[in-house]
């Protein structure tokens, strides 16, 4: 894990959904090394949580990947960059409520 957090910039820009008054607001948020490494590797928490991946987007220099929990509409969709021969995680985007 310390590998994959060196090629993650200091500060990854994100959003997530939360309830509105009226309706649901998408707020743009960062989210820090600390807070990877605090939640451990992905993929045990993939198997602990039954979720699942799937690529939704790749050329020669983007991928995004989606992390869905089946039967439910939670998600998280992760963008990597390629640069200088290395990917690297450029933003994560949380539309579940």
């Amino acid at each position: 894990m310390r590998f994959a957090l060196s090629r993650m910039p200091p500060v990854v820009p994100s959003s997530r959904v939360v309830d509105g008054k009226d309706e649901p607001v998408t707020v743009q948020t960062r989210t820090s090394r600390a807070e990877f490494r605090r939640a451990g590797a992905l993929e045990s928490q993939m198997r602990r949580n039954g979720l699942k991946a799937q690529k939704v987007r790749e050329s020669a220099t983007v991928v995004e990947v989606v992390i869905v929990r089946p039967d439910t509409d939670w998600q998280v969709s992760y963008s990597f960059g390629l640069k200088a021969r290395c990917w690297y995680l450029r933003r994560i985007d949380d539309p579940s409520l």
